[in-house]
């Protein structure tokens, strides 16, 4: 609850939140509200309207007298069809993006965070702060990313970068993922909490709208309303009729149940474990259970495990970050959401945790032994995955047999030999799978050492690998280990163009390449006495033996 430690103000808005539009405020609580239409604007608080008209003018306005060199960042909008990949010059109207099309912006701007960047340390839409450094590079007129400081100490300065979003089947918006942030929709500001805040009573247009707007702030003299008007301050009569038939969560007094001729597992969507820990700690049907089973707990890895524990169980954990792997791009996006995750707690003496890992799924596996022995797994699919993928294959072929290392021994004084063995096997649940390598049975390798890497890869693009390596030696072969050498290696030259030229003749001494073992072939890509095109040109000589290349850059520089 946000407002406890103003009960009074926690008691006014429960009686708002269930004011049908026929009701009549008491005397009471409309003196309180009356109270609190002061008249003054407070712009340093954030402010809450029921449109984004009004939201924008009152950035603007903000924006404007509060800070200096405002730009505009107009958003790149690309084409994407086949026959054109062009960012277009108007603004796309087709499709629809939470991007903004135009995002003006300065230093010092209070801006909010339009996507999830980084769940880990809760930089996820939402997110408010103001701008520290708008940073460009190479003298280009957009910059090329916006450094904020983030109301939230945990988040403190980070630097976003522009963030491409798809509008449609064929267009995409790039652009960064900012909004000014002087003011916010009703609609944008559900499950904030503000120690200040203005809320603008005008144009009311949706049952509870008043109530969230007003119920943001933590107490009642944090609270200023403006356009105060006690008939827009009404509920759905649903949600009156739902609470009403709601039953209690918490009993009144704890009744031990036991299960002797069984195990008691509980389940439950709990949205947020540290939100509800406390609901939790309270309720003997959850604490009676022998084995509680959560979804979404909105957990991450950083949170500390201490600060949720339950006495007498033990607490398994898997977050949604560490759910997905980053290997698979068409799961990436779940992997930066925030929320999801896994969990469990199982009375001590009942369960062990089971190293299984399935890659692109929330879920834990553990082990009952008592009273019988069975795995069970706790498992959740986010509302955006959808079925058909769900249920596709997640996990990488399995290896089930990858050659061991190869030795060949060529013929007598021979320098290469053919190297032969069984390829790379694996099992998928998604077959046929592919094997691909950089080298292949049968093929010749020269007297040396070589890895040889196998990819096997399934229909879902999942890929495993394996690897061993080919030796070949002979008898009568040395085998060289050394690089060939460059010796009289001449400095950069600078040569002049003769007036009314512009491709001069060069001429410079080529550098001389030995070997301990072989003869050498000495090759360069630009010869001597030939003409060169004004500017600098990169002479490179390359002296190769049978086993090694050693390369050595010329600069030849032409004004």
């Amino acid at each position: 609850m946000r407002q406890k430690e103003d009960l009074a103000f926690a008691l006014l808005l429960n009686r708002l939140r269930v004011k049908e539009k026929k009701d009549t405020l008491s005397d009471a609580d409309l003196s309180i509200l009356t109270s609190r239409e002061t008249g003054e604007e407070c712009e340093e608080d954030m402010h809450i309207y029921s449109t984004n008209k009004q939201v924008n003018e009152w950035n603007s306005r903000m924006l404007h007298s509060k800070c200096e060199d405002i730009i505009c960042v107009k958003a790149e909008d690309r084409n994407n069809s086949k026959d054109n990949d062009e960012i277009c010059t108007e603004p796309c109207k087709s499709g629809q993006s939470s991007l903004p099309r135009n995002l003006s912006i300065a230093l010092n701007a209070r801006v909010m965070l339009l996507k999830n960047i980084d769940t880990n340390i809760g930089l996820t839409n939402g997110c408010i702060g103001t701008v520290a450094e708008i940073v460009k590079r190479n003298n280009e007129s957009k910059p090329y990313c916006i450094s904020v400081k983030f109301d939230s100490q945990k988040i403190g300065i980070q630097s976003i970068k522009m963030y491409e979003e798809s509008m449609g089947k064929n267009y995409t918006r790039k652009q960064f993922p900012l909004k000014l942030a002087y003011a916010c929709t009703v609609h944008k500001v559900q499950g904030m909490t503000l120690n200040k805040v203005v809320v603008s009573l005008k144009k009311i247009f949706a049952s509870g709208h008043s109530y969230v707007g007003l119920s943001r702030v933590t107490s009642l003299s944090g609270l200023t309303i403006e356009d105060f008007h006690p008939k827009v301050i009404y509920c759905d009569p649903k949600i009156k009729k739902h609470l009403n038939d709601m039953t209690n969560f918490l009993e009144t007094s704890i009744a031990e149940e036991t299960y002797d001729d069984g195990l008691c597992i509980m389940l439950h969507n709990i949205q947020g474990l540290k939100q509800h820990y406390v609901d939790l700690q309270c309720n003997p049907t959850f604490l009676n259970s022998d084995i509680i089973c959560l979804t979404e707990t909105w957990l991450s890895d950083k949170d500390d495990a201490f600060e949720i524990c339950l006495a007498h169980f033990k607490l398994y954990h898997q977050s949604r970050y560490n759910s997905y792997s980053i290997t698979s791009d068409s799961r990436q996006q779940f992997k930066d959401q925030s929320h999801g995750g896994v969990a469990v707690y199982s009375k001590n003496e009942f369960s062990s945790r089971l190293d299984i890992k399935i890659d692109n799924l929330e879920f834990i596996a553990f082990l009952i032994t008592c009273p019988v022995s069975v795995v069970i797994a706790v498992v959740y699919r986010p509302p955006t995955y959808r079925m058909k993928d769900f249920c596709s294959d997640t996990t990488a072929p399995e290896i089930t047999f990858c050659p061991c290392n190869v030795f060949v021994q060529a013929a007598s004084c021979a320098s290469s030999a053919t190297a032969s063995w069984d390829a790379s096997t694996a099992t998928d649940a998604s077959e046929p799978i592919t094997a691909v390598s950089n080298f292949s049975p049968g093929d010749s390798f020269d007297v040396s050492t070589y890895l040889v890497i196998y990819y096997l890869i399934d229909n879902a693009s999942f890929y495993s690998t394996c690897s061993f390596k080919v030796t070949v030696t002979s008898s009568g072969v040395v085998i060289d280990r050394e690089n060939p050498v460059l010796t009289s290696c001449l400095t950069d030259i600078v040569a002049n163009a003769s007036p009314g030229t512009s491709t001069p003749v060069v001429l410079w001494l080529a550098p001389v390449a030995s070997d301990n073992s072989d003869s050498v072939s000495l090759t360069v890509n630009q010869l001597q006495g030939s003409s060169i095109a004004v500017g600098s040109t990169e002479v490179t000589y390359t002296a190769r033996n049978r086993w090694h290349p050693t390369i050595l850059p010329q600069l030849a520089k032409q004004h």
